[in-house]
């Protein structure tokens, strides 16, 4: 006996086939959620669970991408600290030179106070810096002045205002 291919059997057949992949590949992405809550549901149970100080996978991982910018702010006071250090060494013996004494601790911070602020505002005036840092007109002016002798800042008139930027 021969058999006779039908078109329209094969078709149906690979119709039922497919549908039955597709129902297998739902009850497969259901199955994927699932586990997916579950892994969830674990993690949160651990962490909860876990003494704080247990560096987690994901702790891990945000913390090196955040250890670029820890890097970058240690070596900006590095930076910070030996170029405080230099500027120190440098007024101390400036000063020593000129009028021969050593500046307290205290002058030596707010100088090099001073020095940063300049920086960072290019140009100011006695009644400015006193305003910035606090300390009597009169006092900026004896450091504008102090400064201005070792060669550290100039002075800018401008009209009646007389400004000091660094040298």
């Amino acid at each position: 006996m021969r058999f006779v291919k039908r078109p329209g059997n094969e078709r149906e057949k690979l119709d039922d086939k497919v549908d039955k992949i597709l129902l297998r590949l739902d009850e497969i992405r259901q199955s994927l959620a699932d586990m997916q809550e579950r892994v969830s549901l674990v993690e949160k149970v651990l962490g909860d669970r876990l003494p704080p100080d247990i560096l987690t996978e994901r702790k891990f991982i945000e913390e090196v991408q955040s250890g670029d910018e820890i890097i970058e702010r240690i070596m900006s006071k590095v930076q910070e600290l030996t170029d405080a250090n230099s500027l120190k060494n440098v007024l101390e013996d400036k000063l020593d030179e000129k009028f021969g004494v050593k500046p307290s601790p205290v002058e030596m911070r707010r100088i090099e106070r001073i020095m940063r602020i300049l920086s960072q505002h290019g140009k100011l005036t006695s009644r400015g810096l006193s305003k910035l840092t606090g300390l009597s007109r009169t006092r900026c002016n004896e450091y504008f002045k102090q400064m201005e002798l070792l060669g550290m800042v100039e002075p800018v008139e401008t009209g009646r205002q007389k400004f000091y930027r660094l040298s």
